[in-house]
């Protein structure tokens, strides 16, 4: 029984000093049926790492993109800023140019016929209200042309037309004539044309 148990003593002491100069064994191996042995001491746990790790392998090749992910929630309105301050009035402007409907007008006006050549003087002046079709936002300018005049021979024709009375809705023509002129008829042409306000 001795013998037995000197020879596992010394088969145990020489496989340990066999194995610290040499390679290592797998720390599982079972030396006996109820004894483990770790081989590799501290002093040799660097070298026998070093002879199990082999050279470093080369970079694999890099992976798909992975999925896009959901999109995030919407997020809530902003609120409305607060209302300015009011900005002053600015002047009243002048009269500027006129409208598109305010144009020039024209028409004619003629007098009586004074059939009495003896008292021709009573049949003048002769005064003739003229309106307009569209009237104006200012009184316009009128201008005056002598048309027709049916006058007596032997002495001196004397007519002429003055302007009165001038508004935005129309006008006065007065139509004369004086001394000892005979004059039985005259006719004149008018044109109101748009001015600025003042």
């Amino acid at each position: 029984m001795r013998a037995i148990g000197f020879l596992a003593f010394a088969f145990l002491t020489a496989g340990l000093t066999a194995h610290k100069s040499k390679e290592c064994i797998d720390p599982g191996s079972v030396i006996s049926a109820n004894i483990q042995v770790k081989v590799c001491e501290s002093e040799n746990e660097q070298n026998c790492s070093k002879q199990a790790r082999g050279p470093p392998g080369k970079a694999g090749p890099p992976g798909p993109c992975g999925d896009m992910g959901p999109q995030g929630e919407e997020g809530e309105k902003g609120k409305m800023g607060e209302r300015g301050p009011r900005g002053h009035r600015g002047e009243k402007g002048m009269c500027g140019a006129r409208a598109m409907t305010e144009y020039c007008q024209m028409g004619t006006a003629r007098s009586a016929y004074c059939t009495s050549a003896a008292h021709h003087n009573q049949c003048w002046p002769e005064m003739h209200n003229i309106t307009f079709t569209l009237s104006y936002r200012c009184p316009p300018v009128i201008s005056l042309g002598l048309v027709n005049v049916d006058a007596g021979s032997h002495v001196n024709m004397r007519v002429r037309a003055k302007v009165e009375d001038v508004t935005k809705f129309g006008f006065t023509l007065k139509m004369e004539s004086w001394s000892d002129s005979v004059t039985y008829e005259m006719e004149y042409s008018w044109t109101a044309c748009p001015t600025a306000c003042l």
